[in-house]
């Protein structure tokens, strides 16, 4: 009795170590022809696919490369299995379209490129589920309108890059995201920043606003941002700057070390009594150390 149950256990530890064995061979197998599996990394980077790749090991994968493809559609829970992800690449890949939930399961994942694509809308749940999201990269689309509930959820976000797209930011689509620390909506052909766009941003570090075409900034253009430190208004058409405009942020980001609110003193542009007076207020002329911009003259940075 004691033989037959040795023979069987033996039997059992024989045939687990040969699915052991077989285990990191079958991983690589299931590699797509498409894609080259490392540990930790799967790239599928120009490989002109139409779709995500059936067959990627989930298992231990933390950076995804889907870049370069021709994509077109994100459908629903394109990724529900890779649950490990942090690191999501879709930039390049001519995608128009993202479905509600389409990176549902992806818990861990920190960074989210779907930069340079077509997509004209942001609407609905799309990121949902992404409640450690820090970094989504949404730069050189055609966007015009991102609905608000886009980014409810993304509770840690705190890099959000629209540069170069088209998008209306008088409708407050950012309002969900009180800890944002950055956002660069560079290249947006703004004309106008209306007063409360980005009340809701009150942990909001740095808003880069520049080479929008910016003609005016109403009173109260920066209500609420009371942590700001870097302000960036260049290449621009501003030539006045109402007197409530940056009333806010002389009164909180001006007063910490550290901040400054330059002005590179241009014919033509006016700027507040207030902020002339102000303490952290440097002038310089244009054959400063400090290059001058003949289109804007604001520039508010952080010197640490």
């Amino acid at each position: 009795m004691t033989l037959c149950c040795a023979f069987r256990w033996s039997a059992v530890v024989l045939m687990l170590t040969c699915l052991s064995g077989l285990s990191g061979a079958d991983r690589r197998a299931a590699c797509p022809q498409a894609c080259n599996c490392f540990p930790g990394t799967v790239f599928c980077s120009n490989r002109r696919l139409k779709a995500v790749p059936k067959g990627i090991p989930p298992s231990g994968m933390q950076r995804l490369y889907l870049d370069g493809n021709n994509l077109t559609l994100v459908p629903a829970r394109a990724f529900l299995n890779y649950t490990e992800l942090t690191n999501l690449d879709l930039s390049n890949s001519f995608i128009k379209n993202m479905e509600e939930g389409a990176f549902m399961g992806l818990n861990n994942l920190r960074s989210l490129k779907v930069n340079n694509n077509n997509m004209t809308t942001l609407r609905g749940s799309i990121f949902q589920g992404l409640y450690l999201l820090k970094s989504l990269n949404l730069k050189t689309n055609k966007l015009v309108d991102i609905f608000p509930e886009v980014f409810q959820g993304l509770y840690n976000l705190e890099h959000l890059y629209v540069s170069e797209n088209l998008v209306n930011v008088s409708t407050r689509p950012f309002r969900h995201l009180g800890n944002l620390r950055y956002l660069e909506i560079k290249e947006n052909s703004l004309k106008t920043l209306q007063g409360y766009s980005f009340q809701d941003l009150r942990g909001l570090y740095s808003l880069d606003v520049r080479a929008n075409d910016l003609q005016n900034l109403e009173d109260y253009a920066f209500f609420g941002l009371n942590s700001l430190r870097n302000l960036y208004l260049s290449d621009n058409n501003l030539t006045t700057l109402g007197g409530e405009v940056l009333r806010t942020i002389t009164m909180s980001a001006l007063s910490e070390p550290g901040s400054h609110l330059y002005q590179v003193n241009t014919p033509g542009v006016d700027l507040p009594k207030h902020l002339s007076s102000h303490t952290n207020l440097s002038h310089y002329s244009s054959n400063s150390d400090v290059e001058a911009d003949t289109r804007s003259t604001i520039g508010l940075i952080d010197k640490d």
